[in-house]
């Protein structure tokens, strides 16, 4: 089931924020955005524009593209038996909670 592009792109912000432990203080001041704004948008309080969205790919050094595609966990298995979980994700905390289930399978 696709998923609204603005929680697709909060999810793989927030998913991003959370790899490069960044904080949104840097953020904002590298970006050149207010505090108090990136938080509203990255809260969903605020709308995305594609100019966040240029802001934020040249930020992770991504292409646009990477943040508006829906967020995916991969897992492979290599012992004994074969298993490959490909899952989309609807929103960031469901991708935290899957992520640490997966980690403890490996």
């Amino acid at each position: 089931m696709k998923q609204p592009l603005e929680n697709v792109v909060r999810t793989n912000v927030l998913r991003l924020i959370n790899k490069h432990e960044v904080s949104l203080q840097e953020m904002s001041r590298e970006m050149m955005i207010d505090p108090a704004h990136l938080s509203r948008i990255v809260s969903g309080k605020r709308n995305f524009t594609f100019r966040h969205l240029k802001l934020f790919a040249k930020y992770f050094q991504i292409p646009v593209s990477e943040l508006v595609a829906e967020p995916k966990i991969h897992y492979q298995c290599t012992d004994e038996q074969h298993i490959i979980i490909e899952m989309t994700i609807p929103n960031y905390d469901t991708y935290k909670r899957l992520k640490k289930v997966i980690e403890g399978l490996g």
